[in-house]
């Protein structure tokens, strides 16, 4: 039919969602080759997502399809009407900024103020920062949270001090930045001006929940393009549209139905009939029946248990995340040795890469595994940034004695440590500074 609305894909984990939305799509967008079809996924599934495209088409190429993540939007979408033209502020600005707006108002904040030379600590007021701009929160909503924050000690002050660093914040960047989060405020200011939002269909795949920002950008997409389809993880013996409490296994995804489907009311946009995926066992585990028999007990009550013998789920217990990690690895190594599995075909989950991801690295090297590992790295310890930031350096600073040395001892110069202790050696001994001019 030709009406807009909105429609969401219900399935559970492993459905088949975003294989039938590939499908759906490709299709549609091979028959309707003047429409642009806007498919949303975090932003760690670009990439896959556009592999998964391709390969649903049957001609194999998706020329009227983008995948993008909502920062990506943000840039075609700015790129394309011209807003957005002032520079982003990333975490690294922000810190900076704040680090100077602190020391401008270090009398104003009591509590703040003394500890913003620890370390971590700016790191911390940066993220309640970022956290008020996500969920659109004014100066003023602080100053009522701190109000509403009297009488209960230690949190009055610290919103009160938040309050003076976020108006501090704000009024330093006002004409010059914006800062991420902000993006997407602008973005639904600068929707309705694209025409490649115009008549497109939008899709979001792989989102649990969206912030208040996010919700008003949906609510303005509701309203310029012709559909927008929402995939929802939900257990389909639930009613997605009736809400229990928080304690549900599938309260988010609830809560995210409502929401949206209130928008789309406030917005006077139609409802489209929904799709519900009940394929049976899900094509996730065809093959594996114990995993089937998890994703349908765990958390649930009351549970089944799985009565057969089976050789799909281990648990293991170790001392310590070292003794973990090599575990995996000597589990991997056989898989790959005896059981003819490539090490493509394994991956390692973890909730905490902050930890494992180091002894991963060295037990893969034991082990001689290649590893991937899935992290964003600061840029600045890396060596070869480090040479190309100190041989800069030493030209913005005439070649003084610690930039060249910096240059020298970063381990790309192709000098042998003996040359450069000498070197250093002969320097220290005429005295610096005559070298310094040279």
């Amino acid at each position: 039919g030709d009406i807009m609305g909105l429609q969401f894909y219900f399935g559970g984990s492993g459905a088949g969602k975003s294989r039938q939305l590939h499908q759906h799509i490709t299709t549609w967008a091979k028959k309707e080759p003047e429409r642009n079809f806007l498919f949303l996924v975090p932003d760690q599934f670009t990439m896959q997502t556009q592999v998964d495209l391709v390969n649903a088409s049957e001609s194999g190429g998706i020329m009227n399809i983008d995948v993008l993540s909502f920062g990506r939007l943000a840039h075609r979408i700015f790129e394309e009407t011209g807003y957005g033209h002032k520079p982003v502020l990333d975490d690294t600005g922000k810190s900076l900024v704040l680090r100077k707006v602190a020391a401008d108002f270090k009398d104003e904040m009591p509590v703040l103020g003394k500890n913003l030379n620890k370390i971590g600590y700016i790191h911390e007021v940066k993220s309640a920062i970022s956290e008020f701009k996500q969920y659109g929160l004014t100066t003023k909503e602080v100053a009522g949270l701190a109000e509403f924050a009297k009488g209960r000690g230690a949190l009055f002050y610290k919103l009160k001090d938040l309050e003076v660093i976020y108006q501090g914040f704000n009024d330093y960047i006002k004409d010059k930045f914006i800062t991420t989060e902000e993006t997407l405020e602008l973005l639904t200011r600068a929707v309705s001006k694209s025409k490649i939002v115009k008549n497109s269909v939008v899709v979001f795949d792989g989102f649990t929940g969206f912030t208040a920002i996010q919700y008003r950008l949906i609510q303005e997409l509701l309203v310029l393009t012709k559909q927008v389809i929402v995939s929802i993880t939900i257990d389909m013996k639930e009613d997605p549209f009736r809400s229990g409490g928080e304690q549900e296994l599938f309260y988010l995804s609830k809560k995210t139905v409502g929401d949206l489907c209130r928008l789309a009311k406030e917005a006077g946009i139609e409802k489209k009939e929904d799709i519900y995926m009940k394929n049976s066992p899900l094509p996730r585990f065809m093959g594996n029946k114990p995993m089937a028999h998890l994703e349908q007990n765990l958390f649930r009550y009351p549970s089944q248990v799985y009565e057969k013998e089976q050789s799909s789920i281990f648990i293991e217990e170790a001392l310590n995340p070292a003794l973990e990690v090599q575990a995996v690895c000597i589990q991997i190594k056989k898989l790959v040795l005896e059981e003819g599995y490539c090490y493509r075909d394994i991956a390692v989950v973890t909730g905490d890469l902050e930890t494992y991801g180091d002894y991963f690295e060295r037990e893969a090297l034991i082990y001689d595994i290649p590893v991937f590992l899935d992290r964003t790295r600061g840029l600045l310890l890396n060596p070869f940034i480090e040479y190309i930031r100190s041989a800069l350096k030493i030209v913005l600073d005439h070649f003084s004695y610690e930039a060249v040395f910096h240059y020298l001892r970063c381990g790309l110069a192709d000098f042998l440590p003996e040359e450069i202790d000498t070197l250093e050696n002969y320097v220290l001994a005429c005295g610096i500074k005559a070298v310094s001019y040279t």
